[in-house]
């Protein structure tokens, strides 16, 4: 039996692994996504390569330890690739695709073994097959899951795993799942900061079913060990946070989280309303959530227990619904966050179809359904939700409002970038100070000190007590902190030399001015720096770099008498 067993789930394995790499295939060769991940994984492999160059948790070689980063477990796994690989973009996107395999294949053992529709009103429908159809239906799914090569691909399938494990854990031995589970709550909690919240409403989860069975003195001693993996846990974090980086929580927290809770709360409610309303299937998911949520709670309060863990399906998925709102949501397009829990949305949805709408269907209705019915009925929900996908395939071709082509293309663009100012400034004993507001890809390519003015790898403007108030998770530049650092460039990019125009209305509008809060326009600003575009006349090449240079730089660079500088008045 357990030899069939393992046999069934290595098969499922290895099917939603072909559909993985089937839709991977599709979606990098209709949006031409390229593998080296977006803007932001590009930050991960930055540390990854200082980490397996021996440099330690650094953004700069040479400079303070920071963690940019909001994965611990994920950055050390992209510094295994890139320790062992010549090609370590396509190993983590291989690294990617096993994990979220394996996450989806537990999910599918589970719906097989407890939200299979064997009989009842909907004895038709073929969960396993709905489950992967409103799923790989999805692009937003599969490219933020497994293309970007962010944490994402790791923890949709911590968070997915753990929630199959609490919801049948009245069916596993209890010796087995605290095991299993302990080990979750450990690795949820080195991959993400959130993991706080959920690793305690999964221990509460646990806690609930084994109340079924158990006392509260019983209930409470079978999850002390998970309890005890828990405290541990964040206590050995967080002394290795405040040992190593001085700090408790990552970096990333304190240059993106507002210190204003009712800010963060506006924005993270208009955050999940916008992804309710987004898609017809994500609404049918929430409304089901919602159905479910209240019939559990209704069952609890009647019988005063828990009858199967199943029920606990709605509150996991409200869970992961709530938390973005009191982080303020996300600035990237498609509701990264709650992508992650999707796979959680349907079977919270498959769980109101089997076991709870059923028993708000009259026995009449049930009755008139046959199994050819059904089957024309399956067929017709596949077809449907594919067809409802449609408009989002479409827009995701337009590169409009998900953002994931700027995504790429920025990562390309800087790397491109970086490459090209190591040679522009190849003869200086130094390479200038460079401040970015993107500092994934300009950074894994240039080897001088970039200096990131978001935030995100700066512990000085991470910390300056601003109101991160405008763009969510970029809004911690503050003007006093940028003349503190005094970089000396800002934001310089590539541009062809024979096509280039300097545009002054383009340059006051521009998206980096804005994220700048219009430094470009302040008189300190301006008596400090100069627009110029600069030329290496020692370089055969047809490009150039423009951008905002220190006057003192500048004088440095104009008496080396190797560099063709052009000035432009910006009022």
């Amino acid at each position: 039996m357990n030899c069939l067993r393992r046999r069934s789930f290595v098969i499922k394995y290895l099917i939603i692994f072909a559909l993985i790499c089937l839709f991977v295939l599709i979606n990098t060769q209709r949006f031409k996504f390229p593998f080296i991940g977006i803007e932001d994984a590009n930050i991960f492999f930055v540390y990854a390569m200082n980490i397996a160059g021996g440099h330690g948790f650094v953004y700069n070689i040479g400079g303070e330890r920071v963690e940019g980063f909001t994965s611990l477990l994920w950055v050390l796994i992209c510094a295994f690739a890139f320790k062992i690989s010549a090609y370590p973009e396509l190993l983590l996107l291989l690294i990617s695709g096993i994990l979220v395999s394996l996450g989806l294949a537990v999910a599918l053992t589970y719906i097989e073994s407890a939200l299979f529709f064997r009989s009842g009103a909907f004895k038709f429908l073929n969960s396993p097959v709905i489950f992967l159809a409103l799923l790989f239906s999805m692009p937003a799914y599969v490219i933020w899951i497994v293309i970007t090569l962010m944490d994402t691909a790791i923890w949709s399938t911590l968070l997915l795993m753990t929630t199959v494990v609490v919801v049948q854990a009245h069916s596993i031995s209890m010796k087995k799942t605290n095991i299993i589970f302990s080990g979750l709550l450990i690795l949820l909690l080195i991959t993400r900061p959130e993991a706080l919240l959920w690793d305690a409403v999964f221990i509460l989860g646990l806690f609930a079913v084994r109340l079924s069975n158990h006392r509260w003195v019983g209930a409470l001693k079978s999850v002390w060990l998970p309890i005890a993996f828990y405290v541990v846990t964040i206590g050995g974090l967080t002394l290795f946070r405040l040992k190593y980086f001085g700090y408790p929580l990552p970096n990333t927290f304190y240059a993106k989280v507002s210190p204003s809770i009712f800010y963060d709360l506006a924005q993270g409610s208009l955050y999940l309303a916008g992804y309710i309303i987004s898609n017809p299937i994500i609404a049918i998911c929430i409304l089901a959530v919602l159905f479910t949520a209240v019939d559990s709670i209704l069952g609890i309060y009647r019988k005063k227990k828990i009858e199967d863990g199943r029920m606990l399906l709605p509150f996991f998925a409200v869970t992961g619904l709530v938390i973005p709102v009191f982080w303020g949501g996300d600035h990237f397009g498609s509701y990264r966050f709650y992508q992650m829990i999707y796979p959680i949305l349907l079977l919270c949805l498959l769980y109101g179809i089997k076991h709870v709408f059923p028993r708000y269907i009259p026995q009449g209705w049930q009755a008139k359904f046959t199994i050819r019915q059904g089957r024309i009925a399956l067929c017709l929900v596949v077809l449907m939700a594919f067809i409802a996908q449609a408009f989002h395939w479409i827009y995701f071709e337009r590169g409009s409002e998900l953002g994931f082509a700027h995504q790429f293309s920025l990562a390309e663009a800087g790397r491109r970038d970086g490459d090209f100012m190591m040679r522009l400034f190849s003869r200086l004993p130094r390479y200038p100070r460079i401040g970015y507001i993107t500092a994934g890809g300009h950074k894994y390519s240039y080897q001088g000190e970039i200096i990131d003015l978001l935030g995100l790898n700066n512990t000085r403007m991470a910390h300056n007590r601003g109101k991160r108030l405008g763009r969510k998770g970029h809004a911690a530049f503050e003007k006093a902190t940028f003349y503190e650092l005094k970089p000396d460039v800002v934001c310089p990019h590539l541009v062809r030399r024979a096509t280039w125009q300097y545009n002054e209305k383009q340059l006051r509008e521009s998206r980096t001015n804005m994220y700048l809060k219009n430094i470009y326009g302040d008189k300190e600003y301006q008596k400090q720096y100069v627009f110029v575009k600069i030329e290496n006349q020692k370089m055969d090449d047809s490009r150039a770099i423009v951008g905002w240079f220190s006057k003192e730089f500048l004088s440095y660079l104009a008496g080396t008498k190797s560099f063709q500088i052009e000035m432009y008045e910006y009022h």
